[in-house]
């Protein structure tokens, strides 16, 4: 059994061409996770925004955590009700107050809650082209705080959460941002470039390799198997069954 969360970045910088891409991504993994597992995968979308010159971040929740793909596949764009500039260590802590039941006006959608399994493995996809810490994009806390990671580590730490970023940074060269990307990403993976220095990492400083990707916010097939096949590991031996019995599928080895 697995608990997944797609934390999709809705600001100004990400344009629909790239919006698109992180779409077709979440809808191929739900595609190959969902079906093959019979129920016992289970995910939701939650977007993250700003509103400008603000930093007041704000998520939305398309749904509470579901086993029907077709409910998970069937997001929207948010940016209107959002904001146009992105906080994502920010608002992964409201993430967690809704994993928690906790009440917080900044969770603006109609649904309230993330009603997690007790027990069950968390692994959260983060999609996003922020800086890595700028005026109005971000994706750690500002400069000067002791630990610049400490929304993602508590993720892992506290929550037992597994983190697959797909970081296409929105202008070429911010190197950094990818570093940044690459130390929020869980151990595993094909990743073995450079990463940012993250002394409180659960899962140790610098260790490699990192499910992190930025070549595009388009997953291949082969990419979606390998997550796949190491999400696959957190779960139940049933899951592992039905998902490498997926993987034996070559239309999603390309």
């Amino acid at each position: 059994e697995v608990d997944v969360i797609f934390y999709v970045d809705n600001s100004g910088s990400v344009d629909n061409t790239e919006f698109d891409g992180m779409s077709t991504s979440i809808r191929n993994v739900v595609d190959y996770l969902m079906p093959a597992a019979g129920g016992i995968v289970r995910a939701a979308v939650v977007h993250y925004g700003s509103p400008a010159e603000s930093w007041e971040s704000n998520i939305y929740l398309e749904s509470d955590f579901t086993d029907d793909p077709a409910v998970v596949k069937g997001f929207a764009r948010r940016t209107g009700d959002l904001g146009i500039e992105d906080y994502a260590a920010e608002s992964l802590i409201l993430v967690g107050d809704a994993l928690d039941g906790v009440a917080n006006p900044h969770i603006i959608s109609p649904q309230k809650r993330l009603t997690r399994r007790p027990g069950v493995p968390l692994v959260v996809f983060f999609f996003t082209d922020a800086g890595r810490q700028w005026w109005g994009t971000s994706v750690v806390l500002p400069a000067g705080a002791p630990d610049v990671f400490q929304p993602w580590n508590d993720f892992k730490s506290k929550r037992g959460a597994k983190f697959v970023s797909v970081l296409v940074p929105w202008a070429p060269g911010q190197n950094e941002t990818v570093h940044a990307a690459a130390a929020i990403a869980s151990v595993g993976g094909d990743y073995t470039g450079a990463i940012d220095p993250n002394p409180y990492d659960p899962e140790g400083d610098g260790v490699l390799p990192r499910w992190n990707f930025s070549a595009s916010f388009v997953l291949s097939g082969n990419e979606i198997q390998r997550i796949a096949e190491g999400i696959c590991h957190l779960g139940k031996p049933v899951l592992s069954t039905t998902l490498m019995a997926r993987s034996s599928d070559a239309t999603w080895r390309t």
